[in-house]
C-alpha cells in the first residue's frame, strides 16, 4: 500500500506527545478512568470506528495509550506486523458474546450485522463474518464501511479482488476525497480488472493545480499511458516527461506517483519506476525523520525508507536510539525485531539469529523443533521455480536438506537432470497453500516431505494444525513498499535457524526469457485477474535483488549458476534486462 505523509509531519509529531502523556497520566490515581472519560467525550457521537475522522482517531489514540500492556483477558497466538506471530489478546469473548446478544436481539439491524461481522472477522470466521458486513453494507453504504469490507475482500487470504474493486468505486463515489478508495481502486483494479482509465480516473484528482508539476503539457504525455493499450511512442514520450522531472516528483502526492509507478512497470519501463520510487522514499524520510513517532509502524516506514536509499548508516543510527516510547513489552520487542533486520541488510546474519533464537525460547511454536533439527548447521538447497536452463539436479540433491516453493510430485528424467528429485521442506503462499493442502498432506503422510511451511497470518486462521505444517514466525520488515517474494521470504526464515550454507538455485530475479517453467502457474503475463500482478502491486523487483545481494552478504548464502551471474550485475543492467524480458509481457 502507498502511505501519503503529505503535510502529516506535525500531526505524527503530536500523536507521539499525545499518546505519551495518556499513557504515562493513566499510571496516576485516577488517570485511568480520566483518560478514558476524555477519549469518551471526543468521540463523535454515532462515529463508526472505521471513520477515520481526527476526533474519532484521538479518542481511540486515548483508548490504545491507557490499554496499552493490559494483560488482562484470554491471551493466545496473535499476529503483529512488525513482530510476527506473539502471545497477545485475542479477540475478547465478552464481545463477541455482546456482538452476538445485540444481533440476536435484532438481526436485521444494520448496526448489529456490521458488529458482529467485524469480530467474527477478526476472530478468524471470515465466512460469516463477510456474510455479516456485507448484508450490513447493502442496508448502510457509508464510505467508512465499503471502505472497510474492501480492505476485508483484499486480504491475502481472501483475494476477492473484483468485489474490493467495486466496493472502492462505491465509497469514492459517495466521498470524492477518501484517499483510502483511491488507494483501494490502484490496488485491487491492478489486480483485478486490469482497467487503466479506471484506474487513472481515481488518482487523476491528486494532480497540482499549481507549481511547475502542474504544467498541461506534462500531464498529457503522462496520462496518455493510462490508456488500456498505449502506443509506444506515447510510453516513451511519458518516460522522457517523468526523468525530466525525477529530483522534483517527490513533491507529487504519494498516491499519485504509486500510480505513475506501477503503471510504468507494468509497461516494462523499471528504469524511471525506480527512480520514481527514490523520491518516494527521500519525501519518507523528509516526512519522518527527526520528530517523535507515535508507534513502531512508522518507525518501520522510516527505515524501509532508508534502507530504499541504502542509507544503513541511517538506519543503524535509528535503530539503536529508536524515536518510538517503548513502554511496552510488545513495542521492545517490535524494536529488537527491526534492530535486527537493519543488521541483516547490512550483510549481518547474528543479531537476526540471536533474536530467533530468544523468540523460540520464549514463545515456543509448533513446527520450532523440527524446523531447526532439520536446517541448524546443515547445507541447505533452496530451489526457486525460475525457468533456467541448468542441469544442476545431481548438486541439488547432494545438500543435506532441499527446499522449494511447493511439494512436487514424480518428476520427469529431464527434470530430475535440471532441478533434482528431492524436496525436504516446501513453502507456500496464501493461495497456493489452500489450493494445494491436500497434495501437501499426502506427500507428508508418504515421508516425501518433511514439513511444508506457509506465512505467518494464516496460524490464526487454521483450527488444527497438522504436524506437517510450519508457520514462520516473522517476515523481514524494512520494505518501503509491499513485501518479500516467496525466495526472499524462505531464505530470511532458513537465517534464523542458523545453517552452515544456504545455497540458491533456480533464481533469476525475473530478468530470463520466462517467469516460470510451463504447468508453474496458469497465467504467464501480465493482465487482467493473473496472478504475475503480484510481482508489481506487492513487491519491488529492485529492492527484491538488492536485499537478496545482502542475504549473501551475510557469508551463508551462496547463489549457484544463473542466481549468481543475476546477482552479480551492475543494477543498471539488472533493470535493463528486466525491460527486455519476455517472461514480464
Amino acid at each position: 500500500m502507498a502511505l501519503s505523509l503529505h503535510g502529516l509531519r506535525v500531526k505524527i509529531a503530536a500523536a507521539a506527545m499525545i499518546k505519551y502523556g495518556a499513557r504515562r497520566a493513566s499510571l496516576l490515581p485516577g488517570g485511568r478512568r480520566a483518560v478514558l472519560g476524555a477519549a469518551g467525550r471526543i468521540q463523535p457521537t454515532g462515529q463508526d470506528e472505521e471513520s477515520g475522522s481526527y476526533r474519532g482517531l484521538l479518542a481511540q489514540m486515548l483508548r490504545d495509550a491507557v490499554e496499552a500492556g493490559n494483560c488482562a483477558g484470554e491471551r493466545g497466538l496473535v499476529y503483529d506486523p512488525i513482530a510476527g506471530l506473539v502471545s497477545g489478546p485475542l479477540s475478547s469473548l465478552q464481545e463477541l458474546a455482546v456482538a452476538e446478544a445485540c444481533f440476536t436481539e435484532d438481526p436485521s439491524s444494520a448496526k448489529n450485522q456490521w458488529r458482529l461481522g467485524r469480530v467474527l472477522f477478526a476472530a478468524g470466521d471470515t465466512s460469516r463474518g463477510l456474510d455479516l458486513m456485507e448484508s450490513a453494507v447493502t442496508a448502510d453504504p457509508t464510505p467508512a464501511k465499503l471502505v472497510a469490507l474492501a480492505a476485508a475482500c483484499r486480504k491475502p487470504y481472501i483475494a476477492r479482488f473484483e468485489q474490493a474493486l467495486e466496493l472502492y468505486q462505491q465509497a469514492l463515489e459517495l466521498n470524492p476525497n477518501d484517499l483510502r478508495a483511491v488507494e483501494g481502486i490502484i490496488n485491487a483494479g491492478a489486480r483485478s480488472s486490469f482497467d487503466w482509465p479506471l484506474i487513472w480516473s481515481g488518482a487523476a484528482q491528486l494532480k497540482p493545480g499549481r507549481s511547475p508539476l502542474a504544467d498541461p503539457l506534462f500531464w498529457s504525455r503522462v496520462e496518455s499511458i493510462f490508456a488500456q493499450d498505449p502506443s509506444p511512442d506515447a510510453i516513451t514520450a511519458a518516460e522522457a516527461a517523468l526523468d525530466a522531472v525525477a529530483e522534483q516528483a517527490h513533491r507529487l502526492h504519494q498516491l499519485l506517483l504509486e500510480v505513475l509507478i506501477v503503471r510504468m512497470q507494468f509497461l516494462r519501463r523499471f528504469r524511471v519506476a525506480a527512480a520514481l520510487r527514490d523520491a518516494m522514499a527521500r519525501n519518507r524520510v523528509k516526512e519522518l525523520g527527526g520528530i517523535p513517532l507515535e508507534s513502531p509502524l512508522w518507525f518501520k516506514h522510516l527505515l524501509g525508507a532508508y534502507a530504499q536509499l541504502g542509507q544503513l548508516q541511517k538506519a543503524a543510527a535509528a535503530a539503536e536510539r529508536p524515536p518510538v516510547d517503548a513502554a511496552t513489552a510488545l513495542t521492545r520487542l517490535q524494536l529488537a525485531k527491526l534492530r535486527a533486520d537493519v543488521a541483516l541488510m547490512a550483510g549481518d546474519a547474528s543479531a537476526l539469529q540471536a533474536h530467533a533464537a530468544a523468540r523460540r525460547t520464549e514463545f515456543p511454536l509448533p513446527g520450532d523443533d523440527a524446523m531447526l533439527s532439520l536446517v541448524q548447521d546443515r547445507r541447505v538447497a533452496v530451489v526457486g521455480p525460475a525457468a533456467t536452463e541448468e542441469d544442476l539436479g545431481e548438486l541439488i540433491d547432494s545438500y543435506d536438506v532441499v527446499v522449494r516453493t511447493r511439494a512436487r510430485g514424480p518428476v520427469s528424467p529431464a527434470e530430475a537432470r535440471r532441478s533434482g528429485t528431492r524436496t525436504d521442506i516446501a513453502y507456500y503462499n496464501g493461495r497456493d497453500l489452500g489450493a494445494m493442502w491436500e497434495d501437501a498432506g499426502a506427500a507428508a503422510e508418504a515421508g516425501d516431505l518433511k514439513l511444508a511451511v506457509a506465512r505467518p497470518f494464516y496460524a490464526t486462521l487454521v483450527e488444527e494444525q497438522p504436524e506437517w505444517l510450519r508457520f514462520t514466525r516473522s517476515e523481514f520488515g524494512l520494505y518501503f513498499r509491499g513485501t518479500s517474494l516467496g525466495l526472499q521470504r524462505m531464505v530470511y526464515d532458513l537465517l534464523q535457524f542458523a545453517p552452515a550454507e544456504i545455497a540458491l538455485f533456480g533464481a533469476d530475479f525475473y530478468a530470463g526469457e520466462r517467469s516460470y517453467p510451463p504447468g508453474y502457474r496458469t497465467h504467464s503475463g501480465f493482465g487482467p485477474h493473473s496472478p504475475l500482478n503480484d510481482i508489481v502491486m506487492v513487491h519491488d523487483l529492485v529492492f527484491e535483488r538488492r536485499l537478496m545481494q545482502a542475504f549473501c552478504a551475510t557469508g551463508i548464502v551462496v547463489p549457484q549458476g544463473v542466481a549468481a551471474e543475476v546477482l552479480d550485475l551492475p543494477e543498471a543492467e539488472y533493470i535493463d534486462r528486466l525491460e527486455h524480458s519476455s517472461g514480464l509481457h
